[in-house]
């Protein structure tokens, strides 16, 4: 099978973290932009004119990478089961037919647990680190596949919803970041952005640990 994987990334000057749910380079750490998700960055462009961002009857293709053991891929399954028991959103096994679909991987460059929002058209990277020596990566617990799961259904990070303030008081003086590229990462989403606007909170799964911004 033979890819074509386009990243846009925001600023080569980012500083490298070990948190495998940050890597350098990508929009809020996880999130890869292509280029219309650049265009609406970059000048706010409405998200209801990209109705083609949206998964076709709420059902999303998906192809597991044969690079993963017995036990990540049982992670990454339960990651999928959790979000097809618990939303109207259902992920199905790719059927060879279907144009658009997610490709499952452990990509090595960019490294780290990393996805698109929402349907990019045709075949579609979820980045799922393996454990290694180092560091359980993405799939040491469900939790983090279904993070990244979330992105590729059309979420946003919990920090960027549009009704945030409505829940949180957000102080900028006590950030532990201070470029204004890293304080970006909590700027509001608009509502649209949010294709099938369901929330899905199982534990602290929609939220980033507790070092990452």
């Amino acid at each position: 099978m033979k890819m074509c994987l386009l990243l846009i990334f925001l600023d080569d000057s980012i500083e490298w973290t070990e948190d495998p749910e940050v890597t350098p380079g990508l929009y809020q750490g996880d999130i890869a932009i292509d280029s219309t998700m650049h265009q609406y960055l970059r000048v706010g462009l409405k998200w209801d004119t990209f109705q083609n961002r949206m998964w076709s009857n709420r059902q999303i293709p998906y192809v597991v990478s044969p690079l993963y053991n017995a036990e990540e891929q049982v992670v990454i399954m339960m990651a999928i089961r959790t979000i097809n028991f618990l939303t109207c959103v259902k992920f199905v096994e790719w059927n060879r037919n279907e144009t658009d679909f997610l490709l499952i991987w452990p990509i090595k460059h960019p490294k780290g647990c990393w996805s698109y929002i929402g349907k990019t058209g045709g075949p579609q990277i979820v980045s799922l680190q393996p454990p290694d020596h180092k560091s359980q990566n993405c799939l040491g617990s469900e939790g983090r596949a279904l993070h990244e799961l979330m992105h590729a259904i059309g979420i946003f990070h919990e920090q960027s919803r549009h009704d945030r303030d409505r829940f949180v008081g957000l102080k900028n003086g006590f950030l532990s970041c201070c470029s204004s590229l890293c304080q970006k990462g909590f700027q509001k989403m608009a509502l649209l952005c949010n294709f099938f606007l369901i929330l899905i909170r199982i534990g602290r799964t929609c939220y980033k640990s507790k070092s990452h911004f």
